[in-house]
């Protein structure tokens, strides 16, 4: 019983905890194995695909997936540390609701209902002071990596149009292909980018 009476295992602490400690579970749990395979395939079964379709325009792929793929772990990294940020300074906030809801008959019986919600208030401007800044920063990761990708994009169809120029001026008499040519220039560019 002496335990709920400590300030750190108040029932709205404890709740808060267990919300993100769930999230947490949850990451290293099967579910983030099965998507750590599925993006191991994924970059597979692309290379052999663009292979198979275009081997030039697929080596200009393979040097262009770690920009992507660097792109977004930062942006995962800086997402993912979101919410750390700001748990340790709600905490007191949660202990404050926490203990404000058991006992609402005691706050409402001393009628100190805005009190709490100014105390709540005060005890938030921290921790939504730290996510402001933090969201800009993501922002600007998340706009970063977006760059990088459409970037990458860009350069691949460059490139791709360059060979395919180039396989026009060897091929000047057959147009349909030239044609088949484009096609796998495109599909080799959508299967790797999508599958890094």
């Amino acid at each position: 019983m002496g335990w709920f009476d400590d300030k750190d295992n108040a029932p709205g602490v404890l709740s808060a905890t267990m919300a993100s400690d769930a999230q947490t579970v949850n990451g290293v749990s099967a579910e983030g194995l099965a998507s750590s395979l599925e993006g191991g395939f994924a970059i597979l079964v692309g290379v052999v695909i663009g292979f198979a379709y275009n081997w030039q325009i697929s080596l200009v792929c393979l040097g262009c997936v770690p920009f992507m793929v660097f792109a977004n772990i930062m942006n995962i990294k800086f997402q993912s540390g979101m919410s750390s940020d700001s748990d340790s300074g709600m905490r007191e906030a949660n202990l404050l609701a926490g203990d404000s809801i058991i006992n609402y008959r005691t706050v409402a019986s001393f009628a100190n209902e805005d009190q709490i919600v100014r105390d709540f208030a005060r005890m938030l401007e921290g921790p939504v002071e730290v996510a402001k800044r933090r969201s800009h920063t993501i922002g600007l990761i998340f706009g970063f990596s977006q760059f990088v990708q459409y970037a990458i994009f860009a350069i691949l169809f460059y490139v791709g149009a360059i060979f395919q120029r180039n396989y026009f001026e060897d091929h000047f008499l057959n147009p349909f292909d030239i044609k088949d040519y484009s096609e796998n220039i495109f599909t080799a560019i959508f299967v790797m980018m999508f599958g890094a």
